[in-house]
């Protein structure tokens, strides 16, 4: 472990040395800042001596922008992002917090391959701050976010090439119940529910009965629904840029669709507001400030692992696949670009279609089978 030592200056400063071991024996380095040697030190105990000293060891050549560290590239990337839908950058943050313990500081240009294959292993373990492993689906995630800011600082010209890039992720295993993020039992959801005040009733069933995105949900207008039908038009969804938020097309081109939804969820909607569902002064619902009433509401509800907006999507598709329906009108219902992206993500989800499989096999195997004569 590095450690600090104090040494007074002739000129009546301080020198901050930083003593730690490298192959074998006791050296130091002095720093001029407490910050400084602190910064150093926390590199040697995290990478190790060696490392922290390649980290160091940047060409004189090189520039700034590589001498910035992975946490504040990840940061600046996100803060740029544009054309997301808005709980995507919160869910970025969240990798960063994931992703800063051990690469948050060392240079881009000094970042290595090896470096993330550490960082995944630990993730992978449960060698992090949670003291659980994170599910293979997570780190994957986690890792394809990495790997596309790393992609940006290429086509910045920051560094020449992606040390993400080609960088094998743990296998799913089949009890890795994060294939998606949450997925809620009708007990829980009315958990849930119950714990909102009544204002927000219709549209948090809303949310489940549709499986809209976030974007799309909010962007609806009641010029949007065919009350007597009992459908909805989703054909635009909130976006936000560096200038704030405005109306886009949907993620993909099937994205755009008409879905069915239980007719009494439409039967109270005001013709007269410009939104389906406005917040309580009447504007459209942002995800930021609806947050608070959420979590507040997850707290109440009590249950064991607290589910997000998000996660009523996945429920809205598991409660269908669940129940009987087609994989095919499910993907068309989430709005999926194509039937494979739905049987990758809810395929194990769809027991009840595999139940009815397994007994067209055990009806033909049952039968009477011909006499063969002899």
């Amino acid at each position: 472990m590095a450690s600090i030592r104090e040494r007074p200056r002739a000129d009546g400063g301080t020198t901050y040395s930083v003593v730690y071991t490298l192959a074998g024996r006791q050296t130091s380095m002095p720093w001029p800042s407490r910050d400084l040697a602190e910064d150093f030190a926390a590199m040697v105990n995290r990478h190790g001596a060696a490392r922290a000293m390649e980290m160091l060891d940047l060409p004189a050549r090189a520039t700034p922008m590589q001498r910035i560290t992975v946490g504040e590239w990840l940061t600046r990337h996100v803060d740029q992002m544009t054309g997301v839908e808005d709980y995507t950058p919160q869910k970025y943050r969240e990798y960063i917090t994931a992703i800063k313990p051990v690469l948050g500081d060392i240079p881009l240009a000094a970042l290595t391959s090896e470096d993330i294959g550490k960082w995944v292993k630990g993730l992978s373990e449960g060698v992090t701050r949670r003291k659980r492993p994170r599910a293979a689906k997570t780190i994957a995630n986690m890792a394809g976010f990495l790997s596309s800011a790393l992609n940006a600082a290429v086509a910045a010209g920051i560094i020449d090439k992606n040390p993400a890039i080609g960088r094998r992720m743990p296998k799913r295993q089949h009890d890795d119940v994060s294939v998606v993020d949450r997925m809620l039992t009708p007990d829980e959801f009315d958990r849930l529910l119950a714990s909102f005040p009544p204002y927000w009733h219709p549209f948090v069933k809303f949310l489940v009965a549709s499986g809209c995105r976030w974007g799309e949900a909010t962007a609806l207008t009641p010029g949007d629904v065919d009350v007597e039908a009992g459908t909805v038009r989703i054909a635009r969804a909130w976006k936000r840029d560096e200038n704030g938020y405005h109306l886009g097309l949907p993620k993909t081109r099937r994205s755009q669709r008409t879905i069915n939804v239980p007719r009494e969820l439409l039967a109270d909607i005001d013709a007269d507001v410009p939104w389906l569902w406005p917040n309580t002064r009447g504007g459209p619902i942002r995800y930021h400030t609806f947050m608070n009433t959420w979590n507040a509401a997850a707290r109440r509800s009590k249950l064991d692992r607290r589910p997000t907006p998000h996660d009523l999507r996945h429920t809205c598709a598991s409660w269908m696949l669940n129940a009987g329906v087609p994989i095919p009108v499910v993907s068309r219902h989430m709005g999926h670009e194509s039937i494979a992206v739905t049987v990758d993500i809810y395929g194990d989800v769809d027991r009840r279609t595999a139940e009815l499989a397994a007994g067209v096999m055990g009806e033909i195997m049952a039968r009477t089978p011909l006499a063969i004569e002899s």
